[in-house]
């Protein structure tokens, strides 16, 4: 596949952008602004002492008022030379996009031993299924054609340039920030991958242990790289791009003068790329939640599948998890461990090694009462709690206790469990605090 498409074939291409290396028309008159065609988004900023030119920069930004044009030294490809400030703040702000031409390089250079090493063999050898051979390299190939792309463009506008002058600097950088800022929304792939990539890590991980060969060839593979990095690392890279490109971008900004209207353009950027990282971290971490709970669930028997597909959904946490006791009708001690989640409830016996569920209940398929918060247990009798506090709840003379400061009703189905709460339901947020404050302030 030819990555280097151009024009019409190139899904990236800006129209007119490749004009950019064409030499620039200077003003013969400093500090008149060139009048500016329909498209073109980039104002060009003068060096001028004129009158009209400092009492615009007073107005737009005082603090950058100037009496005159302050040179500063600095070395030139080899040579000192006498810059301008704000030249000078021009070549300062060629560190991050070098240092992002770089770090792109060495970026798709990971990708590409990702590829090469593992990607492509595996596909060849069939060490794993299919099934386990997409869930490891979800989206990896798409990523590594578009940063082909986005490193071919970062070379074309500044792979070269090491002497710079200020007009066409401007114009360049602020055509440069505009093409980033439209094709900046193919980053959005990265979600895909980033929210599949715990999956495919355990996917490595549980196969390692039960199939030697591919233990054997990821370790081989390993050992040819020259810089001797694992599968895993060489996965997590895409993860950590995203956030690479916010602080460089971020570092352009705070070298962009503030007369120039390309800053604008920059955190135009730098807005899009946080959101975007944002949402990726949100997705982690709900992805991170969901193993948790389907961690927590392999090892509880009595939920068959469908429960199972029911209760791991985005957004439901785990809160807390804690022991609740009481007497049984044979006057013994049952021991329940209690999961206390944002949304639901779920009490568990032990049984040895082995967790059962007795309860599994959720908020939205409550009752209302005028009581407190309530969980309730199965099948005891309140006649022999006798250290517990009885109460009477206003819903159908039903009978509850409180033990240790958790409100259990007396009569309830097998079948089904019911919460009661004080607030409204509009107003179940509070639920999960009421709980845990109870809770807490009536354990032993």
């Amino acid at each position: 596949m030819n990555l280097l498409v151009r024009h019409s074939e190139d899904p990236m291409y800006i129209p007119g952008e490749d004009k950019i290396n064409e030499p620039i028309q200077k003003e013969k008159k400093q500090g008149i602004k060139k009048t500016y065609s329909v498209g073109d988004h980039i104002p060009e900023v003068y060096e001028s002492n004129s009158h009209s030119v400092k009492k615009t920069l007073k107005s737009l930004h005082p603090s950058r008022a100037i009496s005159g044009v302050k040179l500063v030294t600095r070395e030139v490809n080899g040579e000192v030379k006498r810059v301008s400030e704000l030249t000078n703040t021009l070549y300062r702000r060629l560190a991050p996009i070098k240092e992002l031409i770089e770090t792109e390089k060495s970026y798709i250079e990971t990708l590409a031993e990702l590829i090469n090493n593992y990607m492509i063999p595996l596909q060849k050898n069939g060490l794993i299924t299919e099934k386990q051979y997409k869930t490891i390299f979800w989206e990896v190939l798409p990523i590594y054609h578009i940063n082909c792309i986005f490193l071919h463009r970062f070379e074309r506008y500044y792979g070269t340039i090491n002497s710079i002058e200020r007009t066409e600097e401007e114009d360049r950088f602020g055509k440069f920030c505009l093409w980033f800022s439209y094709v900046c929304d193919f980053l959005m792939i990265y979600e895909n991958y980033i929210y599949n990539l715990p999956l495919a890590q355990k996917v490595i991980k549980e196969e390692r242990l039960k199939n030697k060969a591919f233990n054997t060839f990821l370790n081989i593979n390993t050992q040819k790289s020259e810089r001797h990095y694992d599968i895993s690392s060489l996965m997590v890279a895409p993860q950590q791009r995203i956030p690479r490109y916010n602080l460089l971008f971020k570092d352009m900004i705070k070298r962009t003068p503030l007369v120039s209207n390309n800053i604008f353009i920059v955190q135009h950027i730098v807005d899009k790329i946080t959101r975007m990282t944002d949402k990726i971290n949100r997705l982690v971490g709900e992805r991170e939640d969901m193993t948790t709970l389907r961690e927590l669930l392999n090892n509880v028997e009595g939920l068959n599948d469908a429960a199972m597909g029911n209760f791991v959904i985005q957004g439901r946490l785990l809160e807390k998890s804690f022991n609740v006791h009481y007497w049984s009708n044979t006057k013994t001690i049952v021991k329940r461990i209690c999961y206390l989640f944002n949304d639901s409830i779920l009490f568990v016996r032990e049984n040895g090694k082995q967790k059962i569920c007795d309860i599994f209940l959720e908020y939205k398929c409550c009752e209302l009462l005028d009581e407190i918060s309530v969980l309730r247990e199965l099948n005891h009798n309140i006649d022999n709690l006798n250290y517990i506090t009885r109460t009477k709840l206003n819903y159908k003379s039903k009978m509850a206790i409180i033990l240790h400061g958790i409100i259990i009703s007396e009569r309830i189905k097998k079948d089904r469990a019911i919460v009661f709460w004080l607030n409204s339901p509009t107003e179940t947020a509070n639920v999960k605090y009421t709980l845990v404050q109870t809770i807490e302030k009536y354990l032993p």
